[in-house]
C-alpha cells in the first residue's frame, strides 16, 4: 500500500485553503499541512516529510531565499507549484525559477491535474519522457524524439516548451512567456519571442504555417500534448 503524498500549502487565504485541502483529502491520496506564512511553516516542518509544495506568489516573495535554502536543507528535489495572480510579474518571483505555476483564480480540477503532472515529471527523474504530440519530450537532453528522429533543441526551446507544459490555464499569454523565460531584460520583447516560436516550429510541426503542437491564440500560446 503507497503511503499518500505529503503536501505543504502555503497561503493565506482561509477560505481557498480549506477548499483545497478538502478536495486534496478526500481521497486518502494526499496529506496536506497548512500554513499562512513562510516563517510559521520553518518553524514547524522538516524538509524531508515534504513531497510538494503548494505557495501563493504574495506570500513568497519577501522571503524567497530563505524559503528556497529551507527546501534545499535535505539536497532533495521536490516540486513547488506557484499560485500567481495574472496581474503579479514580479521579477522576484521569477528569480525563483519555479517550473510550475497556476494563475489565480484557478479551479480545484486545474490544480489537481497539476499536481498529477508534476508528481509524474518527478517520479521519472531527471530523464523523463514527456508525450508531445507524435514526439517524446525529454528535457534533460534538450531533444525531442519521432521514431529515429531527434530533433535537438536550444535552451530556450526547452525551457519554452517545459513551461507551457507545465502552465495552467493552458493558453499563456506572450509577456508571460517572455518575462518566464528571458527575465525583466529591457533588450528583449514579444519579437523576439515570436521569432523563437517561428524556428521552433520550423522544427517540429509538420506544416509550420498550420502549426498544431505550439498553437496560437488570442492571448497567447498553447501546447497541443
Amino acid at each position: 500500500m503507497n503511503l499518500p503524498m505529503h503536501i505543504l500549502l502555503l497561503d493565506d487565504d482561509p477560505d481557498l485553503c480549506s477548499i483545497v485541502i478538502d478536495q486534496l483529502q478526500i481521497n486518502n491520496e494526499f496529506i496536506v499541512s497548512h500554513f499562512s506564512t513562510i516563517k510559521d511553516a520553518i518553524q514547524n516542518i522538516v524538509p524531508s516529510q515534504i513531497d510538494l509544495v503548494i505557495v501563493n506568489a504574495v506570500i513568497l516573495q519577501p522571503e524567497t531565499n530563505k524559503f528556497i535554502d529551507f527546501l534545499r536543507k535535505d539536497q532533495k528535489h521536490r516540486p513547488v507549484i506557484l499560485l500567481q495572480k495574472n496581474s503579479d510579474n514580479s521579477e522576484e518571483t521569477h528569480s525563483a525559477n519555479f517550473q510550475y505555476i497556476i494563475k489565480t483564480p484557478f479551479r480545484i480540477s486545474t490544480l489537481i491535474k497539476s499536481i498529477t503532472k508534476c508528481i509524474n515529471n518527478f517520479e521519472e527523474g531527471d530523464d523523463s519522457e514527456i508525450s508531445i504530440g507524435p514526439y517524446l519530450f525529454i528535457p534533460k537532453r534538450k531533444v525531442m524524439l519521432n521514431d529515429s528522429i531527434e530533433i535537438r533543441l536550444t535552451d530556450k526551446e526547452t525551457a519554452m516548451i517545459s513551461y507551457l507544459y507545465f502552465s495552467d490555464p493552458e493558453v499563456v499569454c506572450r509577456d508571460e512567456l517572455l518575462h518566464a523565460i528571458w527575465g525583466y531584460n529591457p533588450d528583449v520583447n514579444t519579437h523576439t519571442l515570436e521569432t523563437h516560436v517561428y524556428r521552433l516550429r520550423q522544427k517540429i510541426e509538420q506544416n509550420p504555417s498550420k502549426a498544431e503542437i505550439i498553437v496560437t491564440e488570442e492571448k497567447g500560446y498553447r501546447l497541443n500534448a
